[in-house]
């Protein structure tokens, strides 16, 4: 079963934003109930085009009888109509706006949300975020259009320090810049009747903004995109094993979560060499791959 979470933060950043009967068959039953119950998803419009029911093989319009009480399509390869049942062309909404409600929740963050640009980008306010006080923003967009993104939020606010959700992926939004890309997918979950964010990883992001430790020395920590390909590692462990999340991983590798995200970011403080080659060998993951990026993902 595909989880239902993951399905929806990676639709809301393309064109076609419904889910089908089809696709929800194919979630885990909590999943759908969850989504619905916090609102973040809303029963849309009727189909108008489906998959052939008959042979599978193309795609038709739906006809509706003048009652509305019947709907048929015409089979191109059986050369007459067919009778569709309602429920197979019921859909589903993902709700932005009640997306970006729930996240300043999590933050505590209290008033409606400013957006920024139509559909695309919304400021949820400021809080304290790992020990300071900093924005946080929502994008519902792909990775590849980041750019565009971070200058219309410094175009309203300047260079600001603060975090920046995208449903999925977390690009290095370039050296200049003070923001935090975050991916959503990894900062929160479904819970029970509520949208819990990780904040333990969430603060993580901002480990090279911590003071010297005692010893007067502060910890040299690798390059963004350095970290985010050796996260993507992690995730694509999780996903390949159908493991629930970084905390199901570290139950798998008796690690903590808190520790993994540290080896994504060099933090010896929170694990030791020992325990980063035995995370390493769980994950079938050698030492030469966790450390260097892939030649297309590298800075030219």
């Amino acid at each position: 079963m595909r989880d239902g979470w993951k399905e929806l933060l990676c639709r809301l950043s393309g064109a076609h934003a419904s889910f089908g009967s089809g696709d929800i068959a194919n979630w885990k039953r909590a999943d759908f109930d969850e989504l619905c119950g916090l609102g973040l998803l809303l029963e849309g419009e009727s189909a108008s085009h489906i998959l052939c029911p008959e042979c599978f093989g193309h795609g038709a319009e739906v006809i509706w009888t003048d009652d509305r009480r019947r709907a048929l399509i015409v089979c191109t390869l059986e050369g007459r109509p067919v009778d569709v049942e309602q429920e197979r062309l019921r859909q589903w909404d993902p709700d932005k706006q009640r997306l970006v409600a729930l996240l300043a929740a999590g933050f505590g963050i209290n008033g409606p949300a400013l957006n920024l640009l139509a559909g695309q980008l919304w400021r949820l306010g400021r809080c304290n975020v790992a020990g300071r006080q900093r924005d946080v923003f929502f994008a519902a967009i792909a990775p590849d259009e980041l750019p565009a993104i971070v200058d219309e939020i410094r175009r309203g606010y300047g260079s600001v320090a603060g975090v920046l959700f995208l449903p999925s992926g977390s690009p290095d939004p370039g050296d200049d810049s003070k923001l935090r890309i975050i991916d959503l997918s990894c900062a929160a979950s479904l819970g029970p009747g509520l949208l819990a964010l990780n904040m333990g990883f969430i603060e993580e992001q901002f480990a090279q903004d911590r003071p010297q430790t005692s010893d007067g020395v502060r910890r040299q920590q690798p390059g963004q995109d350095l970290r985010s390909h050796r996260v993507k590692i992690l995730k694509t462990f999780i996903e390949d094993n159908t493991i629930d999340g970084m905390a199901g991983l570290a139950r798998r590798v008796g690690s903590t979560v808190s520790a993994l995200y540290g080896m994504t970011r060099e933090d010896h403080s929170r694990y030791s060499k020992d325990k980063l080659t035995a995370v390493l060998t769980a994950i079938n993951c050698s030492r030469a791959k966790w450390d260097h990026l892939p030649k297309s993902t590298a800075r030219a």
